[in-house]
């Protein structure tokens, strides 16, 4: 069976599409990068590799690492079932051949947890779950040498074995056996199929009968050591390599007695892979949290520094390594250099892109350490250069932020600060206190990641998780207005924006209300209901000179068509739990949109009334809405991460062109603001910022959207 399905409108996707651009697509853009957990090297063509994340992204290589390409249908399964990517591999016998082990971490019954190995016979094109490892997490996989055909799986359920390359399996340890069960590393005997090595979170284990009988062998070996893996030397099968939490073992007896290595210092000796060079067996590498450390017969020498999660080596000893933050890198002089090798690898927490005058786009990362934070695209170049990393940020991950006109001045907002850059981003200071933030300190993004808001809801199978702003409350808090001082430590913010138009301006939306500022540096309070002070949870900006602004507070939504002097309360019909967006039209600031977890809602009127509309979209939770920057009336809205058009003010939509995204969904879109040329960019989940690229201009009609019935 095809386990992961895609959502049932795609068999008609195609029926919906119209007034699209010849020879158009979607491509990723990046940034590329983020952390590399997995890796697989295929023995028979040595430039093919495979390389994922924990979270089930798996891309491909046919050139060596120099260019990646995403393997459709194997993202959505993290998102729905908690679960994770721990092991790929190419088929030494077959190159179409790919396999993959997942495990979960959820509660529903084995055959729907996610868990199990997964089979490709095309390339990655299509997968099946193999029947007989159904709901059962697979840590690593084992292939002998001799026979292809015979293959071992390490799993929570003990050892597992197949004699018909994986199509159907067999476990080889006893049930009974509670020490053998969760097993994190297996090796085969090159010689003999029935001596097998089993690495545990506690200690390894062997057998020499094909699983009838097994031992358990640790004498020499620190008691309660995470085996993460085990290498049998290519020279002599009885000495035997193992990498554990407590360090590096070696031993000379088929594992019956182990000798500690010497030579690492502890904070170095966890280490997730032992190795040798393929070319001068001699050579040792051994890849640990703390960097890489390579022996060449004597003492242990650090090459490199970066957290590594997996390693392997083609025949001639280029090495590639899958690392923590910094994505993929590769050294071809036997790990003495390395050089990034990310081109479209792209496993990132993008959590906000934001365009800007001058053909700018921003976009935020979070957890990426010092190769991630603040990112700016020039439109239409695709290269994307990081402005300030998580250290220039004082280890904050940025949740929103704005950018003044073009003028260069930039503000950031996290879970816990308020930062200004008035250099494009080079320098930043933090706000309240007025001080350059300090480098980040070892635990901030433990700290951020505690204050992030949770996902919320239960989307279908293919979609992304949304993270709607708080359920309104019904009443209206009636504390006196007494603005607080901004910024402040006391005062959250929730989204920042900026005003476009002949005198821009940027505004925040905060737990105090609403505050302005001109330049950057100095912010005054802005009312909406006089002498209450109302929190503003998301707060949204017409273009140009228009005036328009819609905010979201407890008291339900309120607009303004005179850049905040009064304000309108106005109220959605079927008053939905979440207003996700609000977009006004470019030309038209009265002709609004709102997204909502009901659906879409559209006013003619500058929000006085409200239609509810829905002609031709699914009904349901609608995420995000935006205006085409030149073509009147022309919006794009999200109905569970997939893209919908409507040329009539919203009154009606369409499914929009949908080729280049295989299984990708989007959790935002954003149009740039480039005058030649708008380009609209989607957000994925993990997969980063998309573009979308037309040869040829897509026709559009001005339309003047008039009132219809809720009917419609």
């Amino acid at each position: 069976m095809h386990y992961f399905s895609r959502p049932a409108l795609l068999v008609v996707a195609v029926s919906f599409l119209h007034n699209v651009a010849l020879f158009a697509q979607w491509k990723p853009i990046g940034p590329d990068g983020g952390s590399a957990h997995v890796l697989a090297i295929d023995s028979r063509n040595p430039a093919h590799l495979l390389a994922g994340s924990r979270s089930l992204l798996l891309y491909k290589s046919e050139d060596a690492g120099e260019s990646w390409k995403p393997v459709p249908d194997f993202a959505p399964v993290n998102e729905l079932y908690q679960t994770a990517l721990n092991t790929v591999f190419i088929d030494p016998g077959d190159s179409h051949v790919y396999y993959a082990g997942v495990s979960a971490t959820n509660s529903r019954s084995v055959l729907e947890n996610g868990a199990g190995l997964y089979k490709s016979k095309n390339g990655g094109k299509n997968w099946i779950r193999i029947p007989s490892m159904a709901g059962i997490s697979v840590y690593c996989l084992a292939i002998w040498d001799k026979d292809h055909q015979v293959m071992f799986a390490g799993t929570n359920r003990g050892v597992w074995r197949s004699r018909d390359s994986g199509e159907t399996w067999e476990r080889i340890s006893p049930d009974s056996n509670y020490e053998l069960q969760g097993v994190m590393s297996i090796a085969v005997d090159p010689n003999n199929a029935s001596i097998v090595y089993a690495g545990t979170p506690h200690l390894p284990w062997k057998t020499s009968d094909g699983g009838k009988t097994w031992h358990n062998i640790h004498a020499g070996m620190i008691d309660d050591s995470d085996v993460f893996s085990i290498r049998i030397d290519q020279r002599n099968s009885q000495h035997v390599y193992a990498s554990a939490c407590s360090g590096i073992y070696g031993s000379t007896s088929g594992g019956a007695n182990w000798t500690k290595f010497a030579g690492i210092p502890g904070d170095n000796r966890r280490t997730h892979v032992i190795t040798q060079d393929p070319k001068h067996p001699a050579i040792l590498y051994a890849a640990t949290t703390l960097g890489l450390w390579k022996n060449t017969g004597g003492a242990w020498r650090k090459t490199m520094p970066d957290s590594i999660n997996a390693m392997v080596l083609d025949p001639q000893g280029t090495m590639y390594l899958a690392v923590e933050q910094r994505g993929l890198l590769k050294s071809e002089d036997g790990g003495e250099t390395f050089r990034e090798i990310n081109h479209g690898y792209i496993n990132r927490s993008v959590t906000t892109i934001q365009p800007a005058g001058g053909g700018l786009l921003y976009a935020s990362t979070v957890y990426d350490g010092r190769h991630g934070g603040l990112f700016e695209l020039q439109d239409g170049s695709d290269q994307w250069q990081l402005l300030a990393n998580e250290e220039m940020l004082g280890g904050r991950n940025i949740t929103s932020f704005a950018t003044l006109g073009s003028s260069g001045r930039l503000v950031a907002a996290s879970y816990d600060g308020f930062l200004r850059s008035s250099d494009q981003g080079r320098t930043w200071v933090d706000m309240a206190s007025g001080a350059v933030p300090e480098p980040s300190k070892k635990g901030a993004q433990k700290s951020a990641a505690k204050k992030a808001p949770a996902r919320k809801g239960v989307a279908p199978k293919g979609a992304s998780h949304f993270v709607p702003p708080a359920k309104t409350p019904a009443k209206v808090p009636s504390k006196a207005w007494d603005p607080l001082p901004f910024p402040s430590p006391k005062i959250h913010i929730y989204s920042l924006k900026a005003a476009t138009g002949t005198h821009p301006f940027l505004i925040a939306a905060t737990s105090a209300g609403l505050y302005t500022s001109k330049d950057s540096d100095t912010w005054q309070a802005m009312r909406i209901v006089p002498k209450i002070n109302l929190p503003v949870t998301a707060i949204y900006v017409s273009p140009g000179d228009s005036g328009g602004l819609a905010a979201v507070t407890p008291a339900g939504l309120f607009l303004s068509h005179d850049s905040g002097a009064t304000w309108l309360s106005t109220a959605l019909p079927y008053k939905p739990d979440v207003i996700y967006e609000v977009a006004f039209d470019y030309q038209d600031a009265k002709l609004v949109i709102a997204a909502t977890s009901d659906g879409i809602y559209q006013s003619v009127d500058g929000g006085k009334t409200w239609v509810f509309r829905y002609g031709g979209m699914p009904k349901g939770e609608v995420t995000a809405v935006i205006f085409h920057p030149t073509h009147h009336a022309e919006a794009y809205a999200l109905h569970w991460g997939w893209v919908y058009k409507s040329t009539d003010g919203g009154q009606h939509w369409a499914l929009f062109d949908r080729a280049g995204l295989n299984d990708v969904t989007f959790r935002t879109i954003a149009f740039s603001l480039s005058p030649e040329m708008p380009r609209l960019y989607g957000l994925a989940a993990q997969r980063g910022v998309y573009a979308y690229h037309a040869s040829v201009s897509e026709p559009s009609e001005n339309v003047t959207p008039r009132p219809q019935s809720p009917s419609n």
